[in-house]
This record gives C-alpha cells, sequence and structure tokens, in this order.
C-alpha cells in the first residue's frame, strides 16, 4: 500500500472514531479508487468487522433516563477531571508527594491505561459517554472500549460525571 493510501486508512479510522459518517464515506470511496479488485473486497470486509466491533463492542450495565442525546464534547473541566486518572499527568504531581501521601492517593484512585495518551483517554471517554447517553443511561456504567474497562458516572440531569479506567498504581510505578 502506498503512502496516500496509508493516509486515506489513518483518515478513515480518525473519522470512524469521530463519527463523521459523510467524511467517513468520503474517505472509504477515495480509498477504494486506489486499491485493486481483491484489496477492495478485503478492506470492504474488514471495514464491516471494524464498524461491528466498534458499533456492539460496547457493554452497558445499570440504568436511568439521561435529557438530552445530541453529541457530546468534553469540556476544558471535564478534561481536567478526568486528567486525575491519567498516569501521565498524576505523574507530574508525584515529586511534591511524601511517600505516605502517595501512598494513600493511589490506594483511593484507579487509572486508565499508563500506555494511552491524554488525547486517547479524551477520546475513549467522549466516545463512551455518547454511547451511554444515546442509551439514555444515568448513573455508574462500565464499558469497554479500544480493550479497555473504563467506569462512567452519569448524572439523573444526563451530564457528565467523571469516568476512569481500572488500572491500580503502586509507588512502584511512579518510581517510589
Amino acid at each position: 500500500m502506498d503512502a496516500h493510501a496509508l493516509v486515506v486508512v489513518i483518515d478513515l479510522l480518525t473519522s470512524l472514531l469521530h463519527s463523521q459518517v459523510l467524511v467517513l464515506l468520503k474517505q472509504l470511496m477515495q480509498l477504494l479508487s486506489l486499491l485493486r479488485h481483491s484489496l477492495r473486497l478485503f478492506l470492504l470486509v474488514l471495514l464491516v468487522l471494524l464498524l461491528l466491533g466498534l458499533l456492539g463492542g460496547s457493554s452497558a450495565s445499570g440504568s436511568g433516563a439521561a435529557q438530552g442525546t445530541g453529541a457530546f464534547s468534553l469540556s476544558t473541566n471535564n478534561i481536567n477531571h478526568i486528567s486525575k486518572h491519567v498516569p501521565s499527568v498524576f505523574a507530574n504531581q508525584v515529586p511534591h508527594m511524601s511517600n505516605q501521601q502517595l501512598t494513600d492517593a493511589l490506594q483511593s484512585r484507579s487509572f486508565f491505561d499508563p500506555q494511552w495518551s491524554q488525547a486517547q483517554v479524551n477520546n475513549a471517554v467522549q466516545r463512551g459517554f455518547n454511547t451511554l447517553r444515546s442509551q439514555n443511561l444515568t448513573g455508574e456504567h462500565i464499558l469497554t472500549i479500544n480493550g479497555e474497562r473504563i467506569t462512567f458516572f452519569i448524572h439523573t440531569n444526563g451530564n457528565f460525571g467523571t469516568a476512569y479506567g481500572s488500572y491500580r498504581l503502586t509507588p512502584c510505578f511512579f518510581g517510589r
């Protein structure tokens, strides 16, 4: 696959993750025009499997009714809140904590996948919240997104509450 086709594939996946269906279809048509017939068929099968995995791959638990179901974008406050559960962000606080403060903080906190960037966390949380909101759910729910379990809390008015991963880290992770 040449560099142009790879760029189109990356754009295609990015659009898919952001639910921009019209952009996705346009990019799919561009990609298909670049490939041989056998590769087109393979890509279509792969895309269908990917779509089925993205649309049917999340599992929710709990119940409730949210108010609106329009697309949700994380606010600065939401990003600041969930960043407390991003290991690379939390690591910036560690030098200012005693060993006991660090131990206490880690006992009451779980984290997103340490391999994920802040952007990956934001994308997963936004996607998960939109999934739950489209189902009119409130309360606490656990979704599996990109292979990772994420716990969400949605207020009874449908507003975003919090989201956090399932990783429990130790002081050793932060070099202590």
